[in-house]
């Protein structure tokens, strides 16, 4: 067994090292002297390297790190991130128990600094790749507790992908399963991972969904090889299984090439050792969040009682005050007033940026006419007190428009959350829902996207939303669904101070037909490892919610039909917290072209859970105001930035979901008819 070795010594004859921060299971932040031991070339599969560390002079501790080349690639950075999700679901379902030694345990990480890493204790043992032959006694302990970590994984909704020889460590006594970084969720679609012969055959071709049984296969490649001193066949049976009579029995029905065919983790337990399974250490116990889920479903059913809900399917969308009238008037998205398209007050912005009279009359070419029209704009007839402004042609002569309103506190990151929703509406994200999109104004679009997505898309930090006393949205998109018919959408993302000091900035509420509310976790959260931010944020807690959020709400008339999400925006902040890391991890994806609304529905539900039991009350009153609000999880960034720049990179996660609800709840996505009675009720209700 490699033993901890002694620090290097620096040229000074002392050993070598300096200060490491991280946080540890329970999210507190720490800070001690770290010093580098030998590496561990074969604990850690690349591109993650780990190596032996003392910490204020202990050597005990195993740190998997990725060198500041890698951590800026998004595989890589996922694949650590993944590892540190799983080793702390994992050491918070078994710290205790008799069965915690089948995993690492983690002491702390941080993945916000150059190098991101994870802190262990030490292997226990030597990876069985190193064996030189092992008794049956011996193969029969470490099958048992191979099968038995598998069927703890289980019970997590978890699968380990990685399974072979040199991540399975035995010490003669217990088997620990290392390279938790293999670890996803049951269910998942399968994509092509690991190696043959330890990787089954489906999940080498990535088909089918990740099962628990895929664990199987791997036991059983690497069970065989550990006896035959040999691989097995990447294909199925060894040929020459037979000739290993203690394997026959219990290994030979997990070459099976396909999962359904083999045994499940639980049956086989109880072959290899009738009556020792997880029993009380069984991670399946209670969830804190279960009481919350339920009251979920309690405020559900009081607003389907109430009359509240509303289907996204059965009635089409939701009536507003404005809009488009018969006579083809459209309200101004600005200050209300009503227009009508009229070729005679049209205008063009000229290289200059100056308005320029545009006379269209005399134009014959259809093609000329109708690229004239994409970029020019009519003067509003507005009320005499509003500054002069200017709508898009585009926005006025295709059909009902439909505005969407960001909403949240400067430092709420709703900037960067819309800017990467438009920045998936251009990248299609919207065409699997069997829609289209194209500008409303190729000025505007090309401005926003020049200004904000690519900027923010190549890492760098966006500033607050720019004070200002009339609203204007920051984008505009034509929407084209599968029925053929076109919708503007328009975008307004206006700053938190001004919604609070300016009141006439409100009037565009009065139209406004979805809500995005973006909770700040640094505000909303009193979770000890978002102290650090806050302090560096000089934000605290705001146990009375976010003042923003009344103020929009209280501005609603009471019959107002807008629809909502509320959204925890940065949550990569959070993402180790249950279930966070489990949603930023999900990708929605359409069943035909609809929306599964047994999908909303469950998110919804975890997030109010989330929320109820970290955060103070009035975060929730979005959806407990609006009749018909979703919930989600999104990180628009991936991370934090460091003097205007993400160190990392960008990784945006889940923040097209938020436009997917509002859509689907204002009829411009078809919803999937739900098994579950309440999802197929309503969207959002």
């Amino acid at each position: 067994m490699v033993n901890p070795p002694a620090g290097p010594p620096a040229a000074n004859g002392e050993p070598k090292g300096g200060p490491l921060s991280f946080t540890d299971p329970a999210g507190r932040r720490h800070t001690a002297w770290m010093v580098p031991g030998e590496e561990l070339p074969h604990l850690a599969p690349a591109p993650a390297v780990a190596r032996w560390v003392a910490l204020d002079g202990d050597y005990d501790l195993v740190q998997v790190r990725l060198p500041s080349a890698q951590a800026r690639t998004a595989e890589a950075q996922g694949a650590l991130e993944a590892e540190v999700g799983a080793a702390l679901d994992i050491n918070s379902a078994l710290r205790g128990t008799s069965h915690e030694q089948l995993f690492p345990v983690p002491v702390g990480y941080d993945m916000d600094v150059a190098e991101p890493f994870v802190l262990y204790l030490g292997p226990s043992g030597d990876p069985l790749s190193a064996a030189d032959g092992v008794q049956i006694r011996e193969q029969q302990l470490i099958q048992r507790d191979l099968v038995l970590a598998v069927r703890l994984l289980e019970d997590l909704g978890l699968v380990h992908r990685g399974i072979s020889p040199a991540y399975a460590h035995w010490d003669h006594g217990t088997v620990q399963l290392w390279d938790l970084g293999a670890v996803t969720r049951t269910g998942r679609p399968r994509t092509a991972y690991g190696l043959a012969p330890y990787a089954p055959p489906e999940q080498l071709a990535g088909i089918g969904e990740v099962d628990p049984r895929d664990s199987l296969w791997s036991i059983a490649q690497l069970m065989y090889e550990l006896v035959a001193r040999r691989p097995g066949n990447a294909q199925g049976r060894p040929d020459d299984l037979a000739r290993y009579p203690s394997l026959v029995p219990d290994i030979g029905p997990l070459f099976a090439p396909l999962a359904r065919d083999r045994p499940g983790p639980e049956q086989l337990l109880e072959r290899l050792q009738p009556g020792f399974g997880p029993g009380g250490a069984s991670p399946a116990g209670h969830d804190p969040l279960d009481p919350f889920r339920r009251e979920f479903d309690a405020v559900m059913a009081r607003k389907r009682l109430s009359g509240q809900a509303r289907s996204a399917t059965a009635g089409g969308q939701p009536p507003r005050p404005g809009g488009q009238a018969e006579s083809g008037a459209v309200d101004c998205p600005y200050c209300l007033a009503s227009m009508t398209y009229d070729h005679s007050k049209l205008f063009i912005v000229d290289a200059q940026l100056q308005y320029q009279k545009l006379d269209v009359t005399s134009e014959r070419n259809s093609k000329r006419l109708a690229d004239l029209l994409r970029r020019a704009v009519q003067k509003c007839p507005g009320a005499h007190d509003s500054p002069t402004h200017y709508v898009p042609v585009p926005y006025l002569i295709n059909g009902r428009p439909l505005i969407v309103a960001m909403v949240g506190n400067s430092h709420s990151g709703k900037t960067h959350l819309l800017t990467q929703m438009i920045g998936e509406v251009t990248a299609e994200a919207l065409a699997p829902f069997g829609l289209r999109w194209q500008s409303v104004s190729p000025r505007i679009h090309s401005d926003f996207y020049t200004k904000r997505v690519a900027p923010l898309r190549s890492g760098t930090e966006l500033g607050h939303t720019l004070q200002t006393t009339f609203a204007q949205f920051a984008e505009a998109v034509l929407i084209t669904d599968r029925h053929g018919e076109t919708r503007p959408v328009a975008f307004f993302d206006l700053g938190g101070e001004d919604l609070l000091k300016t009141d006439e900035l409100l009037n565009f509420l009065l139209n406004v037909d979805a809500l995005v509310f973006a909770v700040d976790p640094l505000l909303a959260l009193p979770l000890p490892q978002l102290d650090e931010a806050r302090a560096k944020d000089a934000v605290n807690v705001s146990p009375g919610g976010d003042p923003t959020f009344e103020t929009v709400l209280d501005r609603l008339p009471s019959d107002h039909q807008a629809v909502a999400a509320l959204v925890v925006g940065k949550s990569d902040l959070i993402r180790f917290e249950n279930p966070v890391g489990q949603w930023l991890g999900e990708v929605t994806q359409a069943s035909g072209t609809s929306l599964d609304q047994e999908r909303l529905l469950k998110e919804s539900r975890d997030v109010y859970a989330f929320l109820r039991l970290h955060a103070h009350r009035p975060w929730l009153r979005p959806f407990e105001g609006i009749p018909r609000c979703t919930l989600h999880f999104a990180s628009a960034t991936g991370g934090r930035a460091e003097d205007g720049r993400y160190p990392h990179g960008v990784r945006a996660r889940r923040v097209i979901e938020p436009l997917l609800s509002v859509l689907a709840m204002c009829g411009v996505i078809d919803s999937t008819i739900s098994s579950t009675e309440e999802a197929s009720a309503e969207v959002g209700a």
